[in-house]
This record gives structure tokens, sequence and C-alpha cells, in this order.
């Protein structure tokens, strides 16, 4: 008789449901707005609605390139987090694919940090009367990024439960 998926060790781990919420969050974060501007030119925010969208499939800004490299990143880091839950057996793996993950979503910020100052210099050169701010999807990747920091630190507090048990037989 095989025991139901509920009862399965994977599912009894914290770090899976982190890994889990950090993996919804990526994906939340592939739709939400990641800035917002105001502008006066009624084309510009016919254009794109007064957002500027991680997946864009109609972009029109030409600084959309930074945005454009954020998505196979994002997308990057959704796999490693599948990876990472799915290598539950052996832990060391999984702290691999957890801080590859990590990494990525580091990465990720950084460049919506750096596109964002593009596009704010762009409508500055340009000399449009145009405001940007960052809008509330970049508090999905943040929040990204705590949840996989923790998964990766119980993954490694169950390594050293495991040595210290191994120790003791």
């Amino acid at each position: 008789m095989s025991i139901p998926f509920w009862q399965d060790s994977q599912f009894y781990r914290k770090q899976t449901y982190l890994l889990l919420l950090a993996l919804v969050l990526n994906v939340i974060f592939v739709y939400s707005p990641t800035y917002t501007y105001t502008d006066n030119a009624v084309s510009l925010a016919e254009a794109t609605g007064g957002q500027v969208l991680l997946f864009q499939p109609q972009a029109t800004l030409p600084e959309t390139l930074m945005l454009k490299m954020m998505f196979p990143l994002t997308i990057i880091t959704i796999l490693t987090v599948v990876i990472s839950i799915f290598t539950f057996a052996n832990r060391t793996k999984q702290v691999l694919f957890g801080r590859f993950a990590f990494l990525m979503q580091v990465a990720c910020l950084v460049l919506s940090y750096l596109s964002g100052d593009i596009l704010q210099s762009h409508f500055t050169v340009t000399s449009q009367s145009v405001k940007m701010s960052f809008s509330y999807g970049l508090i999905f990747p943040v929040l990204s990024l705590l949840l996989i920091a923790a998964a990766i630190k119980l993954v490694q507090r169950d390594i050293k439960r495991l040595k210290s048990m191994d120790r003791l037989r």
C-alpha cells in the first residue's frame, strides 16, 4: 500500500512551502507592472497604458531591452526553484539550486533598478515631462528573495541535523 502524496516527506518540509511561495511570487512578478509613469502626452500613455510590464509582447519603448533581459532571468529563476523543490532527496543539490535561484533573483532586482534608471534618463534626455516611479510589482522579487534565503537556511539546518544524527549512530 502506498502512502498518499500529502504524507510524503517532501510535503512535510517547511522549505518546500517556502520555495512554492517563492515560485508563485515570481510568476506574479512576470505579469505585474514594474514601473508606473505619468505623462502629459496622450500618445505615450496610450501606447503602454501608463505601466511598464515585465512581459510586454508589444513593447514600444526602445529601453525595454533591460526588461526583456529580466524576463529570461525570471524564467530561469522559476525553473531553478522548481528544480530545487523536486531535488528534496539530495539536500546538497537543493542548496546548490537554491543559491543559484537566489543569485538569479538578485540579478533580476539589479536589472529592474537599472532599467528604471535607463527609462528615467531617456525621458529626461528627450525632454518629456514624465515622472517614473517603481510600482508594486517590484515587491514580489524582494519577497521571493527572502523566501529563497529562508528555504536555503532550512535545508542547511536539515543537513546539519542529519550529520549530527550520523555521528550519534
